[in-house]
Parts: structure tokens; sequence; C-alpha cells
């Protein structure tokens, strides 16, 4: 036995140098983006691992270096926290965005600006010149005036967003004009950002003095970022407001109106100087204040659970009946009713269900209210799982007790309602159930088409605080809540209705 214990203690210990060998390789890894030298220009940046967020011209710009490998994120903060974890040696983003207050909390520094600046402005649909026109001349007489230049010092020389008073405060609001509908995907201070229901920042008060220039009220709502195009096309929105850089590409599918104030984009990476180093109580006090207390940021979680409660509860009442109404056609006699559900059945599944929401909301019921359109866009995908778990249920307790309940004097309805329904119903509902939760979880995508749910709202905190695990673990928690709380709903219900 000496000699395969000797060749076991030989192996353990080649395992345990493998296993330390690994170690020590993942600890590389997970650190080699961490670039010893000094970024002092974008010529240093040759070997880098940057990061970006999608679609900017930031990222346009790197992806074109061969020598500087690009990491995208679809926010600030997720480059942020990138860079602070070590996954990226810098980040690249709008310079005034990431303010000093921004960087003492996060522990990050201002490398250097970009040699260029960008100019941004307002973005309208290509046939709208006409508004395009009369934004040009409100803007001449800003800048004639002087007072253009003393909004922009007054939002970008700030240190507390919250302390700047917007012009427009105290104006008389139009009421009588046509909406003005204005998208932005920018939710950070201070080009354009929220504060409770408000929007405030610098392209907000251009926007809304340019609304009480024409006499028409102002509506804004935040979009996702790829989506604002396709909502300005679709005329869900009339303009595009959130420092968007103006360049060619875009300038072929939208129009411009004059530039009204140029930016550079900064390039930040870790200060090394940084003090911050909370304990962990105090770390979560400072986290629970910012992100819930300070401007009564919880208002966003409220709000964003109400209409999340709000989409899953009508999405599957109108999923189930029109479930049913499918079930129904299924077993028609007639074959043209079979066909239209069955392919009903087919396109549904086939088609993620983000692009069947933006399908729906962009293209089909354009114009329609997006809360309304989230609601029959998970109708339409949850009646699909109804109709099949009808279908795979009744089929499961088997034709023989129908025909015994026909034979012991019942009608097809009595032997539905007393023998098979109740059987079926016992079999469908832990998939009700879980397609029910899976609903919920599902509509965390309705952002895409400018509702502010619970993710959403989630977004705009982190936006505004620029801290990704609180907002995160707190929604995480409430989604968490609501899906307990929705499948004790539905054993409640199954029980009440077996006593009917």
């Amino acid at each position: 036995m000496e000699v395969p214990f000797k060749r076991f203690m030989r192996n353990k210990h080649i395992f345990i140098f493998i296993m330390a060998l690994l170690y020590v390789v993942l600890i590389c890894a997970c650190h080699h983006n961490k670039s010893e030298k000094s970024l002092q220009s974008e010529a240093d940046l040759s070997g880098c691992v940057i990061g970006a967020v999608s679609g900017t011209s930031y990222e346009i710009e790197l992806t074109q270096r061969k020598d500087v490998k690009v990491v995208r994120f679809p926010t600030p903060t997720d480059c942020i926290v990138a860079l602070k974890n070590g996954r990226i040696d810098a980040f690249v983003y709008d310079e005034p965005a990431i303010n000093n207050d921004v960087r003492k909390k996060n522990g990050i520094k201002l490398a250097f600006k970009t040699s260029k600046s960008y100019p941004c402005g307002l973005a309208f649909r290509k046939e709208d010149y006409a508004l395009v026109v009369k934004f040009n001349q409100f803007l001449s007489e800003l800048k004639t005036s002087g007072e253009l230049q003393e909004i922009q010092n007054k939002w970008f020389n700030a240190y507390h967003y919250d302390s700047v008073s917007m012009t427009t405060d105290n104006a008389p609001i139009a009421t009588d004009g046509e909406l003005l509908r204005v998208g932005t995907s920018q939710t950070i201070a201070p080009i354009s950002f929220s504060v409770g229901k408000d929007w405030r920042g610098f392209d907000v008060e251009i926007a809304k003095r340019f609304g009480r220039y024409l006499g028409r009220p102002v509506e804004i709502s935040l979009y996702d970022f790829a989506a604002l195009a396709p909502a300005l096309q679709s005329n869900a929105i009339d303009i595009v407001i959130g420092g968007v850089f103006i360049t060619e590409e875009r300038e072929q599918l939208l129009t411009f109106g004059d530039s009204h104030f140029s930016c550079y984009g900064g390039f930040f990476v870790v200060d090394e100087n940084s003090q911050i180093n909370d304990g962990f109580r105090e770390g979560l006090k400072r986290s629970f204040n910012n992100n819930l207390l300070v401007e009564n940021r919880w208002e966003f979680l409220a709000r964003g659970l109400w209409v999340t409660i709000r989409i899953t509860l009508f999405s599957i009442f109108f999923g189930t009946l029109l479930g049913v109404g499918l079930y129904l056609m299924r077993k028609s006699r007639y074959h043209w009713l079979n066909s239209i559900a069955n392919g009903y059945a087919i396109v549904l599944r086939g088609i993620p269900m983000v692009v069947l929401l933006m399908i729906l909301f962009y293209v089909i019921f354009t114009g329609f209210n997006s809360l309304v359109v989230s609601i029959i866009a998970f109708s339409m995908t949850f009646a699909c799982f109804v109709s099949s778990m009808m279908n795979t249920s009744i089929q499961a307790v088997g034709n023989g007790q129908n025909e015994a309940g026909i034979a012991l004097g019942f009608t097809r309805w009595q032997t539905f309602r007393y023998i098979i329904g109740p059987q079926a119903l016992k079999k469908a509902l832990p998939h009700f159930k879980s397609e029910a939760v899976s609903l919920i979880k599902n509509t965390s995508i309705v952002g895409y088409i400018a509702i502010q749910d619970l993710t959403r709202a989630s977004d705009m905190i982190r936006s505004r605080t620029f801290e990704a695990f609180f907002p995160l673990l707190l929604i995480t928690l409430i989604y968490f809540v609501l899906a307990w709380l929705m499948s004790k709903l539905l054993d409640y219900l199954f029980k009440w209705g077996t006593k009917i």
C-alpha cells in the first residue's frame, strides 16, 4: 500500500501546484488591465483597454484604432464600476458630465481631454424643417442677448446641481398649444437629469425655453440611446436632447438645429491618491442616503414599481383571455380558425420580446400610449403560453373521463366544469405560475419604449449616484418579493376558484 500512497501524495502535490498556478493566472488576468504607465494624451492609449458607452462618437472613433481594445458599456456608471474593478485602464465620456463631485466620490480623476471638441445640438425629423427654422431663430436670439452663455455658465460651472435654479421654473407654462414631445437618453447632470418628477439640466432648460417660445407645453421622456432615432422617425417624439453630437452619419437620418454648445470628451482613470475608505456600516448608510433619501429618489422606485405591477397584472388578465380564445380556435371545427391560431403561436414564439415590443411601438401602434403598447405586447406573448398550457393540461386528463361524464348524463359543459376542468387546472397551475413570474421579470425591457418601470428607475438612480451595487441589489429584492407575492396570489385564486 506504500507505493500507491506515495503516488497519491505526489499527485496531490502536483494538483495543489496546478491549482496555485491557476490562481496566480486568474489574479493576473483580473488585473491585467491596470496599466502602470501614465496617460497624458491620446497617443499614450496604445495597448490599453478603454471603456466607452455604446453608440457614442468616442466608441466609434476608438474602434477605428487598431492599437486600442475597446470595451463597450451601456452607461457611464458601468464604465466607472469596470474602471474601479480593474477591467479597463480608462474610460472616455463627456468631460462636463463626470464633474469633480462625481470624481471625488468614486476615486477617479481626469487624465486628459480629447484633442477636439464635439458640436452638440438638438435633433429633429428630416421632414420637420419648419420646427428647425423656428429653433434656429430662437437660438439666435438667445446668443444675441447673451442668455445662452449665462445658462451655459450656470450649469457647467456648478458644483451641486440640485441648487441650480432654472429660469423656466417660475415662468408661465403654455397649456393650450400642441404638446412638444422631447426625448433624451441622458440622465446625468448637467446636461439632462431627473429630480423627482421634474427634469432639469442645460439641455432641458433650452428645450423648455423653446417650448415657451412656441407657446407649447413640453413633455420629456427617457429613452434608451439606441431607441431615440426610431422614436423620432416614428413621430413618438419631436425633438431629441441630451448632449447629442452632430456627426455626418447622424445628419443622414436626422436634421440638427444650430449647435448650442461644444463638448470635450475626457479620459478618466483611477485616482491613486483617493481617500475613499468607508467601513461597511458607514458605506451602507451613505449608499442608503444617496440612493433613496437625497432628492427623494425613493419616489423613482415607487413610481417604477407601480408601473411594473400594472403592466404585469393587466398583461396576465388580457393574456389569459386571449389565450382561452386561441385555445378555442385551435379546437374549432373550422380549419381556417385552426390555421390562424397555430400561425399566431408560431410567429409570436419566434420573435424576441424586445423586438416585438419595439415593432409594436415604433411601427404598428405609433402615437399610442407606451404603457398600453407594452400591455398589448406582453398580453400577446402570454396568450401563446396560456393556449399551449390549456391544450396540454386538458389532453393530460384523458378523453376517457369526458366519455364517462357524458355516459353519466352530464352535458359537455358540466363534464368540463366538474370533472375535466378541475384536474386540468391543477396540472396547469405550476406552469401558469412560472410564466406569470417570468412575465414580471420580462417587464424590465419596457425602458426601450420610454416607460419608467422598476428597472429604469434603478438606472436613473445609478446615473445620479454612480453606484452600481446598492440600486441593483434593491430592485433584485423588490423583484423577488413581487414574484413571491404573485405565486401566493395565484395559489389563493386557485383555491378560491375550485370552491366555486
